[in-house]
């Protein structure tokens, strides 16, 4: 087992945080309460609409990146022409 020094255990408020909630949960009574099909589903709607923002931001995070870096570079695109080019050109016959 880890040994952990008493000033580190009570400098540090997530350990007491801890042990709070554990005592909180250990006492609690249960609240005999009803939740009908309305809230059920709207509870369930928004735990779908959570786990999909996730995920989709988890796409854009991921897939966009890659996706660029696979893209590679574009071939460079031909200069325009100029006056000058265009004088060395052979002349059209008619």
């Amino acid at each position: 087992m880890v040994e952990v020094s008493s000033a580190l255990w009570r400098s540090k408020g997530a350990p007491l945080a801890v042990m709070t909630a554990i005592a909180a949960i250990a006492v609690a009574s249960p609240a005999d309460a009803y939740a009908g099909a309305g809230s059920g589903l709207a509870a369930l709607g928004s735990l779908i609409a959570l786990i999909g923002a996730g995920l989709l931001a988890l796409f854009g995070f991921i897939w966009f990146p890659i996706k660029r870096l696979l893209r590679g570079k574009k071939p460079a695109a031909p200069a325009a022409t100029t006056a000058a080019s265009d004088a060395n050109a052979p002349a059209a016959t008619e």
